[in-house]
């Protein structure tokens, strides 16, 4: 009996900017508003498809960075990356500075010169951030004095606790550092505020961060305090030092006052609680993580988990298209295997010791397998194996590009026969970097002590060899002790071990997998500390 043929469905083959969005400038700081945005899609049938912004989703279209997302001066373009097709659509926008800083106090402008003053405050147009002598000088002094005589007075024996409840007496400690004692003999003070063009004092709440020369008198200083008058209660706030720079971060405009301190452990590596490194040059500056198009978890612990509703900012612009969610349920269980990595994707195992004719034919393997499973993608998968040199990644590049086929590289770090941490790269975005790329995890175990120490979270950290920036958007799935924990639940953080800061990281496609290996996406290498709930202080 003859039966008519079923058609092939259509599938997307190309995407471009149809219509420009109604806003593309912007000045550091604001959020990106794609209103008016649509794209046209390249159907493999010839025939053409217009979404709306308000469609992208439906028709798996991705936006980098997010809408919404924060901006800062390094965005240049937003990337349209759609399902299935290598090369994306961009949106030029033009993102300015931030407000002119201007500096009163003629004994601050020696100290403070104001094109080396970074304050992360977003303000409207006309506005400037003015810094001038502290009001409440008197005060200060008068606090700082007794400060320091209250600690003075305690026993040497006393704990970093019992100093911490003294100052408490005072000041807000919430967020302060371990204590042995304060010196007051050097202080630095200035107040800031924001300015309208009349002069006028405008009120500002917000988280700031702030950026200034190192002080004079403290330029042999290792340890300060920042102390914000602000609200009922003046504030003791950690302080970083780098590169003849002392940043911290405030909430709200005020006085504020430097002071030296010692540290009630002054003798070990690590005298300070890691701190929120909310980036000089933009309020509230988060990086935002690769959102894979939202792959949905197993039974382990939820999908579709986020760490933040707020948007953020990425420290580069997308280089490639969309990575979908790996390691779903086929996986076998406890293990990752030598499986593909994302479904619907053919793989093949590369030997060791890898070499650009042991890769290439890995991934022509995959592309064959691809082909006869009726996928448009393909991977290659090593084991314990730290740096893949670009020379291999460009060979793979080549042999992908022959067949038209996506090609991804996983890099499993094994432990005890089991996968430990796997990272996924897209071959054809990495190898047009032209550079190395470090996939290897390393030990977490100084890293987690240092954060376990200081705050009460149940928190794990996953240690990737990368240093600094993959240059593409990397997928990570890994082994964590994080107990029966919710996707929904879990905050991730970008942790520098040599400023002992960290960032937050906002994800919109975290999720646990069957297996229990939670899966998230990453641009950074380093030490991603993971946390279930907000990072909060013991």
């Amino acid at each position: 009996m003859w039966q008519k043929e079923t058609a092939a469905e259509a599938t997307v083959t190309g995407i471009a900017v149809k219509s420009q969005p109604t806003k593309t400038s912007y000045t550091v700081g604001d959020k990106l508003d794609l209103t008016g945005l649509t794209v046209t899609l390249t159907m493999s049938d010839k025939t053409t498809k217009e979404v709306a912004l308000a469609d992208f989703e439906t028709n798996k279209i991705t936006v980098f960075p997010a809408n919404g997302a924060v901006l800062t001066a390094e965005h240049k373009t937003v990337s349209l990356t759609v399902e299935g097709v290598d090369t994306p659509a961009t949106i030029t926008i033009t993102v300015h500075p931030k407000a002119e800083v201007e500096i009163k106090d003629e004994t601050l402008k020696e100290q403070l010169p104001a094109d080396e003053v970074t304050i992360g405050a977003t303000v409207d147009k006309g506005d400037k951030i003015v810094i001038d002598a502290a009001e409440a000088e008197t005060k200060i002094n008068d606090d700082l004095k007794t400060a320091e005589e209250d600690v003075a007075a305690l026993p040497e024996t006393a704990t970093a606790d019992e100093v911490k409840d003294e100052l408490g007496k005072t000041f807000d400690v919430s967020k302060a550092p371990a204590i042995k004692k304060i010196n007051t003999s050097n202080k630095f003070t200035f107040s800031i505020e924001v300015q309208d063009a009349d002069g006028k004092t405008k009120d500002h709440s917000g988280t700031v961060s702030v950026e200034i020369p190192l002080p004079s008198m403290f330029q042999n200083a290792k340890n300060l305090l920042a102390i914000h008058y602000h609200g009922n209660k003046p504030r003791i706030l950690p302080t970083i030092i780098k590169d003849g720079k002392v940043s911290f971060t405030l909430t709200g405009l005020s006085d504020v006052a430097l002071v030296e301190y010692t540290p009630a452990d002054s003798g070990s590596e690590d005298p300070q609680p890691p701190v929120d490194d909310n980036k000089p040059g933009s309020s509230n500056d988060r990086y935002v993580a690769y959102n894979p198009g939202g792959s949905s978890g197993g039974s382990g612990g939820g999908g579709g988990g986020s760490s933040s509703k707020k948007g953020g900012s990425s420290m580069f612009n997308q280089l490639t298209n969309t990575i979908n969610g790996i390691l779903k349920s086929q996986l076998s269980k406890g293990t990752v295997g030598a499986a593909s990595a994302v479904t619907g994707t053919a793989a093949a195992s590369i030997s060791t010791p890898a070499t650009q004719a042991s890769a290439t034919r890995a991934i022509s393997q995959a592309v064959s397998k691809a082909r006869a499973n009726g996928s448009n993608s393909a991977e290659a998968i090593m084991q314990n194996v730290s740096v893949v040199s670009a020379s291999i990644l460009e060979s793979m590049a080549s042999e992908a590009r022959k067949s038209g086929v996506n090609a991804y590289l996983s890099v499993d770090t094994m432990k005890n026969g089991i996968v430990d941490v796997r990272v996924r790269i897209p071959v054809s975005a990495a190898a047009r970097l032209g550079r190395d790329v470090n996939m290897a995890s390393v030990d977490n175990t100084a890293v987690k002590a240092r954060f376990n120490r200081y705050y009460s979270n149940r928190l794990d950290v996953v240690a990737l060899a990368q240093n600094g920036s993959f240059g593409v958007p990397a997928s990570v799935a890994a082994r964590l002790a994080l107990g029966n924990a919710n996707a929904a639940d879990l905050h991730f953080y970008s942790f520098n071990a040599a400023t002992n800061s960290y960032q937050e990281m906002v994800q919109t496609g975290a999720f646990i997998d069957v297996n229990g290996y939670l899966h998230f996406n990453t641009e950074l290498g380093g030490y991603i500390v993971i946390s279930v709930g907000a990072l909060e202080l013991k």
